[in-house]
């Protein structure tokens, strides 16, 4: 943990090395171990003005860092502009998808994603996002469900994707394959409340309130975000007040 000695020899690089990218990963890594965020973005943003430095991974690692420092604007105008210069990068296209969804505009977000499966129609975290989208807003669910399944083939034992594939059969009905797949998925994700908390509307649905109630406690447990908790406590008040 010799930060200044590391990031002196760092520094040395030179745009022409082999090693240069893989240099200025690490020097913004270190700003970032070292609770310098600021020194990092002024990293990363000299290499990214010059077209001759500019990498996409450079785009990716500041965006992450406006996030992490609350600039979520900066996070979404920055991939924004990587993307017009990198068209074709998956990767840039998947986290400005991402971002989109996470500032709360899923239709764009869906657009994004639909770009990049038209270069790379098996892209399974991209098939599983639009997936998941159409089905968590009650859209294009046939169509949903095709997608997930695509996804899942493609990356067997994800415990996420599975978890979308018993959502999706959720908001088609089918309620026994919703149940089936939501706790398949739990096993491969044992923590995660969002699984507990599609399980719980599944067991509803099946008329099950007790397995419901358990679930949603877990889903409780695990959840950390405020609002999250806020809708599976008036969950778990409806089912107890009767």
């Amino acid at each position: 943990e010799r930060w200044d000695d590391a990031l002196k020899m760092l520094e040395a690089i030179q745009p022409a090395s082999e090693e240069f990218e893989d240099g200025v990963v690490l020097q913004s890594r270190i700003y970032h171990q070292t609770k310098q965020t600021a020194k990092g973005l002024q990293l990363l943003q000299h290499y990214l003005d010059n077209e001759e430095t500019r990498k996409e991974m450079f785009y990716l690692l500041a965006s992450s860092l406006y996030q992490e420092n609350g600039q979520s604007t900066q996070a979404t105008d920055l991939l924004a502009t990587g993307i017009t210069i990198f068209p074709d990068s998956e990767k840039l296209l998947f986290e400005y998808g991402l971002q989109l969804e996470r500032t709360d505009q899923l239709d764009k977000a869906i657009e994004m994603m639909e770009r990049l499966l038209q270069q790379n129609p098996d892209h399974p975290e991209a098939l599983n996002f639009v997936g998941y989208s159409w089905a968590d807003t009650d859209r294009n669910l046939e169509q949903a469900l095709s997608y997930i399944q695509r996804a899942m083939e493609l990356k067997p034992g994800n415990g996420y994707i599975q978890d979308s594939l018993g959502w999706v059969h959720f908001k088609l009905g089918n309620y026994k394959e919703a149940q089936h797949e939501l706790r398949e998925a739990l096993k491969l994700v044992p923590d995660d409340p969002h699984i507990y908390d599609h399980l719980g509307d599944v067991y509803m649905a099946l008329n099950l309130p007790d397995k419901a109630l358990n679930a949603y406690k877990s889903a409780l447990q695990y959840f950390e975000d405020q609002d999250k908790k806020t809708r599976v406590q008036e969950k778990i008040e409806s089912l107890t007040s009767q």
